[in-house]
Order: structure tokens, then sequence, then C-alpha cells
């Protein structure tokens, strides 16, 4: 659940989390949010398994208040969905700073319904990382493969890497192994 806090330079909403429900292999999710009035909130569903399809994610939220709601339907953006997990692994996730490169500071959540990579660069100059899940059985991969190597630019942040485990696989095990590299190694941003 994000809250609306404003704009960037460009105009693009920003946002700051509220809640983190844990992904799961499970059907449905249940929790209860306790929300302040007056504030734009959004809830962006995580479903990394589905990453492949181009169908969108189905979800039916139930709203208990005493006073008058409002309720719209609308489209995830790809930055919703990248801050809802980057917040997320921020909150929950094991965190350790990149000791060759100051200011780098990288985040990995295990959830029962997989884990995730994510890096931050508040520095003045960009940074590579590799993440080699190779180890893990039974997964889908947000970036198609179970290795990745990935350009951070300077002040920015980054899913370098999601598992989500499969629901047909009969055996699970999802494990992320990141490591600072070269920015040689790293493939240009698209």
């Amino acid at each position: 659940v994000l809250r609306e806090r404003g704009a960037d330079k460009s105009g693009r909403p920003l946002y700051e989390l509220v809640e983190y429900l844990e992904r799961a292999c499970t059907d449905d999710v249940s929790s209860e949010v306790i929300l302040e009035g007056g504030c734009v909130y959004r809830l962006v569903p995580l479903c990394f398994c589905q990453m492949p399809e181009t169908s969108p994610r189905c979800a039916v939220v139930a709203v208990h208040s005493v006073h008058p709601v409002e309720l719209k339907k609308a489209p995830s953006t790809w930055d919703e969905v990248a801050c809802a997990t980057i917040e997320g692994a921020k909150r929950l996730g094991n965190s350790w700073n990149d000791r060759t490169h100051p200011g780098v500071t990288y985040w990995l959540l295990r959830e029962a319904g997989g884990c995730t990579l994510a890096v931050e660069n508040r520095s003045e100059r960009a940074a590579a990382v590799q993440a080699d899940a190779t180890e893990s059985v039974g997964c889908a991969s947000s970036r198609g493969d179970l290795g990745v190597v990935a350009l951070v630019p300077a002040r920015s942040r980054a899913v370098v890497l999601a598992l989500a485990f499969s629901p047909s696989a009969s055996f699970t095990r999802a494990a992320i192994a990141p490591q600072p590299v070269p920015l040689e190694l790293a493939p240009p941003l698209s």
C-alpha cells in the first residue's frame, strides 16, 4: 500500500510505503490496514510469477469505513511496481553496504512467495551488480533469466532481480547471490 507524497521534478508521483503484505504462494492475501483520511493511496499487487503474462492482474478489495471513501481502478505503472518492491525490501529485508562503492546499499527480502534483491545508489557515480540465482529451483525470474548484471546509475535505485515460486513446481528453492562487479560488465541502460 503506497501513499502519494507529491511529485518529482518531471511530474511523476512520489510514494511512501504505508504497509507491505508479504508475497505468498496462496490464492488470496488478507490484511487489515488502517489508513489516514484525506490521502491518496495505491494498492500495488506484486505478482512476479506472472511477469511474462500481459493480461492484467485481478484483485478484490474490501473497504470498511465510517466516512465516505472513493475507490478508483487504475492501471499500475512500472514505477509503482518498482517503488512498492524496493520499499518492501527496504522495510523487511536484510541490508548491507557495498564496501567497494560507498553510497551503494543492497536489500535482500526473503518471503514465502520468493525473494527480491533491490539496490540504491546514493553516490555520484554509477555502480554495477551481478545477481546469481542459478541455484534456485522452481522459480520464475523478473528478468527472464536466473543470472543478471545490472547497471545502477548515480542517485537511483533498482529492483535487480525478483524470484517467485512457480505454483506448478513440485519443489522450490530461491537464492540470490549478489556481488559488485566492474562497470564494464554491465549492459548499457535501454
